[in-house]
């Protein structure tokens, strides 16, 4: 989330995170407070589903601490592969238990079908491509030296995107076309994409707040229209089918965006040892560019050390730290391209899928849609 500067001016996260646990009572006490209009009740718990919970919640929870610590201590550490275990293991238990039930709190046979399916892996995929922006341009401007306080209008810019798409989202959603609004999201994702595409070590914030606004745009604007296609199949199977459905939408955005956020910081990881690898291999000692770059950085160290010698290699390892940046902001330019493709891929893929099925005439939610309508004529 985007947050102000003063609320990690001094280098700590104590302050963010007492931000983000007041937030959260904020949202405890209005549920509390703006009571749910009166409807049918019943007791649909059983103690089974607290074992089920118990096994499916530690396997989230370690497949959490894989993706996130995967990425931080590098994916070769090898007590990683503990809670990985117990990820496999907890989830396979809890899908086996809810299988197997009279009455599971989670519908396994519901949750494998083909939309479904579908349903899950563009929720999965969206949240991955938003890491372009979470991790990729964020990533980049702190790479580059940009500070809290330098990037105020940049996340200003992101918040204006997003609200925008929140009204517009609003007010335009329409049941009988969901397929539409996610096809525009993911478009405007590959133009933020390709738009990034290029950056340079003297890119700044201000290059990237029209990329940045379409894709800040596109990731509110793409959330309304899929949770309402995967409530109206929900709704259309059954109220039973609802926990099934806020299990995988919660799945597809957690894993998605932690999936996303390891998979850009190992790419960017590699592709920067790779070009700083070839830069340096490239470089030649004779070359006079190079050698008055070193030139130019010896003499300006050595106003503070008189040993030639050791200006020499803190000349040279300043260079070479250059190099290292430069490696970094090619890094991060494979990473937009990638995203670009992978995006406009999905972009193609939908598209066709979208426009096949108005040539034929189908609504992918006409079933869904047919039952609910029903159940509103039998009240």
């Amino acid at each position: 989330m985007s947050s102000r500067p003063t609320l990690a001016i001094d280098g700590q996260l104590e302050n963010l995170f007492l931000f983000q646990f007041g937030l959260a009572l904020i949202c405890f006490g209005l549920i509390n407070i703006l009571e749910l209009p009166p409807g049918n009740t019943e007791k649909v718990f059983e103690k089974l589903d607290f074992v089920s919970f118990g096994f499916f919640a530690s396997g989230l929870a370690a497949l959490a601490v894989v993706l996130v610590q995967g990425r931080i201590l590098w994916w070769t550490t090898p007590w990683l592969v503990y809670p990985l275990m117990i990820a496999i293991v907890g989830i396979s238990i809890a899908l086996w238990i809810e299988t197997h039930r009279k009455n599971p709190m989670l519908q396994v046979r519901w949750m494998r079908s083909r939309n479904i399916i579908a349903f899950m892996v563009t929720g999965a995929v969206m949240r991955i491509l938003l890491s372009e922006q979470n991790v990729g341009a964020a990533g980049l401007l702190a790479n580059l030296g940009y500070g809290n306080d330098q990037l105020v209008t940049f996340y200003a810019v992101i918040i204006a995107a997003s609200a925008l798409a929140l009204i517009i989202s609003i007010f335009s959603t329409n049941a009988m076309d969901l397929r539409r609004p996610v096809i525009f999201a993911v478009a405007l994702i590959a133009l933020g994409s390709w738009m990034d595409v290029g950056v340079s070590i003297n890119s700044a914030p201000y290059t990237f707040y029209l990329s940045q606004f379409l894709i800040a745009f596109a990731a509110v604007y793409f959330m309304g229209p899929l949770v309402f296609e995967g409530f109206l199949r929900a709704i259309g199977s059954g109220p039973a089918y609802i926990i099934s459905f806020s299990v995988i939408f919660g799945i597809s955005q957690t894993v998605g965006g932690l999936a996303g956020a390891a998979a850009i910081q190992a790419f960017t990881t590699i592709r920067t040892q790779m070009h700083y690898a070839d830069m340096v291999s490239s470089l030649n000692l004779g070359d006079p560019a190079f050698s008055a770059q070193v030139a130019g950085t010896r003499n300006m160290l050595s106003n503070q050390t008189t040993d030639a010698a050791q200006a020499n290699i803190g000349a040279v390892s300043q260079v070479l730290q250059g190099i290292q940046r430069q490696a970094t902001v090619a890094a991060y330019s494979d990473l937009f391209f990638l995203m670009a493709c992978l995006a406009t891929a999905v972009t193609i893929i939908l598209l066709l899928n979208y426009l096949y099925n108005r040539y034929h005439k189908r609504n992918p939610l006409a079933k869904e849609l047919a039952v609910i309508a029903k159940m509103r004529e039998t009240k």
